[in-house]
């Protein structure tokens, strides 16, 4: 049981949606990156990004790059993910991985089943300079639903 400081009033706070984000193109930033050791015990810098427009401003995703694996294929990966990351933003050479905090750019985020509980997880497709970006604000580009008008 936790007593709190004040009593809390749900009719004052909205409902934080975790349902994964449509398939599509959003604007977002790096708010927060940090070295992490996963259970293997290898270190991996974790990103969290942060969409920053639309209506899913304010929703988290993360992106996790095994810069430093042992296993020379999961290096290129993570190696390829930070290098278009940091060229989305406009840097070549990154001394701190906050140089990338804050600086707009455009992901691609589809869905995919996890393998561990077969729930469906978004993944960052791919990550390009807001100039990529059509004329029009960059939207979702999942298909309606035949509900939805």
């Amino acid at each position: 049981m936790v007593k709190l400081n004040e009593q809390f009033n749900a009719e004052e706070h909205e409902a934080v949606d975790f349902a994964p984000l449509p398939n599509g193109k959003y604007k977002a930033v790096v708010s927060n990156s940090e070295m992490k050791e996963s259970k293997a015990g290898h270190n991996y810098i974790a990103f969290t990004l942060e969409i920053i427009d639309g209506q899913y401003k304010g929703r988290l995703l993360w992106e996790n790059c095994n810069h430093t694996h042992p296993n020379e294929q999961t290096r290129k990966i993570a190696n390829g993910r930070l290098s278009a990351m940091s060229k989305a933003v406009g840097m070549v050479q990154l001394m701190d991985t906050s140089e990338l905090h804050n600086k707009p750019m455009l992901i691609e985020v589809a869905q995919k089943k996890r393998n561990d509980t077969g729930e469906m997880q978004n993944v960052i497709r791919s990550f390009d300079s807001l100039s990529a970006a059509p004329a029009q604000e960059a939207q979702q580009t999942s298909e309606k639903k035949p509900w939805e008008s």
